[in-house]
């Protein structure tokens, strides 16, 4: 099964995965900045990496960015899913299965919001 990703996320307890070591899948993140503040040239940098791989997102902040929420929308059905949890553990870890269809990852936290784009054939 050939998956592409961009995010996700979940608390593990226990052993922590090296998702950048195994074959995992990795796409970059859109920061999608914050319309109440004006932008600076830092502020384009993405903090954010994301990892799909074996039905399970892994996704690590370069920074502490408090508590987030991700939700992830299969493009396909409209179906959601949304979760909390905070950017200081790394990774964080979503299950979200393996079911083939195109999916949007949204990430906010106090700051920022990230967005990405992924499929699983």
């Amino acid at each position: 099964m050939k998956a592409f990703l961009i995010i996700g996320v979940a608390i593990c307890a226990g052993a922590i995965p090296a998702y950048a070591d195994d074959g995992a899948t990795q796409l970059p993140f859109i920061k999608k900045g914050n319309p109440n503040k004006p932008n600076r040239p830092h502020d384009e940098e993405n903090s954010v990496t994301g990892f799909y791989r074996d039905g399970v997102l892994s996704l690590s902040f370069d920074s502490y960015e408090g508590m987030a929420t991700a939700t992830l929308t299969n493009l396909f059905t409209g179906e959601r899913d949304s979760w909390t949890f905070s950017t200081a553990t790394q990774p964080s870890l979503h299950t979200i299965g393996s079911v083939p269809a195109t999916y949007t990852l949204t990430i906010k936290t106090a700051e920022n919001t990230y967005e990405a784009i992924f499929a699983i054939d």
